[in-house]
């Protein structure tokens, strides 16, 4: 960039200097921007303390594949949202911070981390909406040899989760009728498709959850094709 910016210094009445220079500025502004936001979520979530209660704990990792710093955040925040998403539900009178928050215990190479602590309670959920999730988007993609759209995906998995009979065996009063709670399940969806879209090998506490050789590379870039078609059905989901 220094680069750049010397040769439009030298030229300065030079549309085209001045051009490659905004465009740099841009580039970096954008990567700035990404290392800012997984700071600011790492930093969130990070906590020194390593006696910690076993059952408080959940192990999440992404295996096998490599991560850009955008995707690293995409990730950590889905399982910041969903736990969120989780806890107004299950905890509708006391509010987000009268639980534990969530926090990181420590991050591995080869995974996006290994370990998260938080309310048990929480994050038992998660473990079986996020198990239920990989196992429902692997089973289909293994059959059909392609990924839904994303919207008609969620609409799926959201169904087969069967959340609120989850919560209510869990022993919460879930009244799925009202709008915040279809809005949390709806949101809670779409993080936990997230973070199953981003591997074709995931492991959530003792479950491993794995797509056959020839099928891997393959789900990884369905994923990302759909990422690039589907981003206004996303956005029209959001503002549903």
């Amino acid at each position: 960039m220094l680069e750049v910016y010397q040769e439009w210094i030298q030229n300065l009445n030079s549309k085209k200097y001045a051009i490659r220079f905004g465009e740099q500025i841009t580039k970096y502004e954008k990567i700035f921007s990404t290392c800012k936001n997984v700071y600011k979520n790492f930093l969130s979530l990070y906590t020194g303390n390593e006696e910690v209660e076993t059952q408080k704990t959940i192990e999440i990792q992404l295996l096998d594949v490599e991560f850009n710093l955008e995707e690293f955040n995409s990730v950590l925040d889905s399982i910041n949202k969903v736990y969120y998403e989780l806890g107004n539900i299950m905890y509708p009178n006391i509010g987000g911070m009268q639980y534990e928050q969530l926090k990181i215990i420590k991050i591995e190479s080869g995974s996006i981390w290994s370990m998260l602590f938080g309310n048990e309670n929480i994050l038992q959920a998660i473990a079986k909406f996020l198990n239920k999730t990989i196992d429902f988007v692997f089973n289909k993609f293994t059959i059909e040899g392609k990924l839904s759209r994303q919207q008609e995906i969620h609409n799926a998995i959201k169904d087969s989760l069967e959340m609120t009979e989850t919560l209510k065996e869990m022993g919460y009063d879930v009244d799925e009728s009202k709008e915040e709670i279809q809005k949390a399940f709806l949101c809670s969806t779409k993080n936990l498709v997230n973070i199953a879209s981003k591997s074709a090998k995931i492991k959530v506490n003792d479950e491993v959850h794995e797509l056959n050789d020839t099928l891997k590379f393959k789900y990884l870039e369905e994923n990302k094709k759909l990422l690039l078609t589907d981003g206004k059905d996303t956005d029209n989901e959001s503002k549903e």
